[in-house]
């Protein structure tokens, strides 16, 4: 095993310090049962919103299953105990909802369009999954 140096540690909280700042993180997150979508309250006031049953891992959960939504990690995750899910919070805003795979299954079935250059991993909703 190598051993970390002091300077090492320093470089990797400041690394931390600027991603903490720069990317999405949650201060909240709840399910609105009424339309379907998971609300996550961003640091610096704003909102993200997108249908809940469009994240791996959430497709055939009940709505009480998602409604015990997790923030972790100071706010960089959301977790589901029960459900063993978990997603990025950067990742989602920037409409990455599961993996290379499950993006790519989700444009197949035509719940999404691909967009750009980037091929099926990132999309737009075309539809509520489900």
């Amino acid at each position: 095993m190598t051993d970390i140096t002091d300077e090492e540690i320093a470089a990797a909280e400041e690394r931390g310090r600027i991603a903490d700042d720069r990317e999405a993180r949650a201060t909240s997150a709840y399910y609105d049962r009424k339309t379907g979508l998971l609300v996550v309250v961003l640091k610096h006031t704003a909102t993200f919103s997108f249908p809940a049953r469009l994240a791996q891992g959430l497709a055939n959960a009940t709505d009480d299953e998602i409604a015990e939504v997790e923030v972790i990690g100071t706010g960089y995750g959301l977790h589901w105990e029960k459900l063993d899910a978990d997603h990025a919070v950067p990742a989602l805003v920037a409409g990455h909802f599961g993996t290379r795979k499950y993006m790519a299954s989700l444009v197949e079935r035509g719940i999404i369009e691909a967009y750009g250059n980037h091929g099926a991993g990132r999309g737009t909703p075309r539809k509520a999954a489900g």
